[in-house]
């Protein structure tokens, strides 16, 4: 939401925003709402400490390659790259089957529709991947958890959307931006007071969220999502 905004409604431009979104988050912004979380026993200790851990050590590796792109081309970058999640939270496929299973139409009649919970993955060296892919992410675009971590914990790691929410949240507590901040700055692409409103919104936002998001069903905060995703890459895509 961040880097979006700051781009469209403050007319930053995408590398500016992101190194911008970056200093927003190196505060503890989060703590209230982990605290919501760690009390409904929603985060994974151990996924939170190696996805930062991939995260600190690829960032500054995301943001020198962002130094490097024009800003058209790095907008269109990051609507491709939105796509992605917007479809897996969309999961468009999941509810055709659905509609053409309850009226009776078999146009996939060797697809199992029937939705599978599958046991919760805990594997580290997983875990480190994840932040490693989303250190690069938010060294490029200025992204915290939601779209990297939260849809590889879901998709990979079977974690719920809430416990992948929780968790994402938990990874972003520590100043793990830092060294891609650093980057930023030292090409001057950072406002710093402009960030400060973000930081003030962040703390007040995330304990809300966490006290709506723990009480709506998960899969509508899925699709909610996607959509947000969704007309964020079409606007970078279409009208950049």
């Amino acid at each position: 939401i961040i880097v979006p905004s700051l781009i469209l409604i403050c007319g930053f431009s995408m590398s500016q925003a992101s190194g911008t979104s970056l200093v927003a988050l190196l505060p503890p912004v989060g703590i209230l709402g982990c605290i919501h979380f760690y009390k409904a026993k929603m985060i994974n200790l151990k996924a939170a400490c190696f996805v930062a851990l991939g995260i600190i050590t690829s960032i500054t590796f995301g943001a020198k390659l962002a130094n490097q792109f024009g800003d058209v081309s790095l907008k269109h970058f990051y609507g491709w790259f939105l796509l992605y999640p917007s479809w897996r939270f969309i999961k468009p496929l999941h509810y055709l089957k659905l509609f053409c299973h309850k009226r009776g139409i078999e146009i996939l009649p060797h697809v199992d529709i029937v939705h599978k919970e599958n046991e919760e993955r805990d594997h580290w060296l997983a875990f480190l991947i994840i932040g490693l892919i989303a250190g690069i992410m938010a060294g490029l675009f200025g992204v915290g958890g939601g779209v990297i971590i939260v849809p590889a914990l879901t998709g990979f790691m079977y974690f719920c959307p809430k416990r992948a929410a929780a968790t994402s949240l938990a990874v972003l507590l520590p100043p793990i931006g830092l060294p891609g901040v650093i980057e930023y700055y030292q090409h001057g692409k950072v406002a710093l007071w402009e960030s400060l409103p973000v930081v003030v919104g962040l703390f007040a936002g995330t304990l809300f969220g966490a006290r709506f998001s723990t009480k709506l069903h998960p899969e509508i905060m899925k699709v909610l999502y996607g959509f947000f995703l969704l007309f964020v890459a079409i606007r970078y895509i279409v009208f950049v």
